[in-house]
């Protein structure tokens, strides 16, 4: 081979190598990206699996796998994602009523969306401000089976409620609606239920609504003091029916208390949580910090 060959053939390999070089360099970005593919499908598998367990109430086995998904996208350090495994994990503690731990996973989600102006920062806000009602509610209702505890000293004892005293401070209650103060006059008569009926009556003829729904609380009330506490509930709920009908707030947020103060001397503690945390929440919106007073006077009572 002559000497122009030679350097010619060694130009070939010198270049051959770069180019080998070159593609091994290209295959490790190359494998570099599959890897961060496999990641995000590895959280994402973990984060289904997750969602999957709760569904079936198996919850520590889905706390486990949204804790690992959580591990991942941390490793990512994928944001978005890591925010949202914090919300999900947030939920299923919510599920199993460990409303502080799930506060916790839900602020930690908030700060994060915060952290990258996600628009998602103010739904999540917002489910944390309806949390914190929520935890609010099922406080008063730890109270109030405390406070039922102690009636229960043994399986023959039972809870004697003060119908009198109950039906006073609903009344207090009812006349919290403006309309209710003009017919409380007739809830002091001698025989109340025979004008408490006939406002009904009329009420229903001319089509007043408000009327006839402000009667039955005040019949339901005057029922729950001769100690006919079914007959009262009935009343209380058909009013709510009606202000929810006509979306008056503060008409369903006054009958859902009456309706948890029959249920709480019925014993039935998880209807009575229902009904005044729902209450709670209405007067929580409307601002209406005199209401909330009211309740609680109420609770005290009961």
């Amino acid at each position: 081979m002559n000497c122009k060959g030679g350097k010619k053939l060694k130009f070939l390999q010198v270049t051959g190598i770069f180019d080998s070089l070159k593609k091994k360099e290209n295959s490790i970005e190359e494998y570099k990206a599959k890897l961060q593919e496999c990641k995000e499908t590895e959280a994402y598998l973990l984060m289904d699996i997750g969602i999957l367990f709760s569904e079936e109430e198996n919850f520590d086995e889905a706390i486990e796998y949204m804790m690992k998904s959580l591990e991942v996208y941390r490793e990512l350090k994928n944001t978005e994602n890591e925010a949202f495994v914090l919300n999900m994990i947030g939920d299923i503690y919510l599920g199993i009523r460990e409303v502080s731990v799930a506060l916790k996973y839900y602020s930690e989600s908030f700060k994060l969306y915060s952290s990258i102006k996600s628009p998602l920062k103010k739904e999540m806000f917002k489910k944390i401000k309806e949390v914190e009602q929520i935890k609010d509610a099922l406080e008063i209702v730890k109270t109030e089976r405390e406070r039922e505890a102690k009636f229960k000293h043994d399986m023959d004892d039972e809870y004697i409620p003060n119908y009198k005293k109950i039906g006073t401070k609903l009344e207090n209650v009812i006349k919290m609606l403006e309309s209710a103060r003009a017919y409380e006059i007739y809830s002091k008569e001698e025989n109340p239920m025979k004008h408490l009926q006939e406002i009904y009556n009329t009420s229903r003829e001319i089509g007043d609504l408000k009327g006839e729904a402000i009667s039955l609380l005040l019949i339901g009330d005057t029922y729950l003091k001769i100690e006919k506490t079914r007959t009262a509930l009935k009343c209380f709920n058909d009013a709510y029916d009606i202000f929810h009908n006509l979306e008056d707030e503060k008409g369903q947020s006054i009958s859902l208390i009456l309706i948890g103060t029959v249920h709480f001397i019925h014993g039935d503690m998880d209807k009575v949580s229902v009904n005044f945390r729902n209450a709670i929440q209405i007067f929580r919106k409307l601002n209406d910090t005199h209401a909330e007073s009211v309740t609680v006077d109420l609770l005290n009572e009961l």
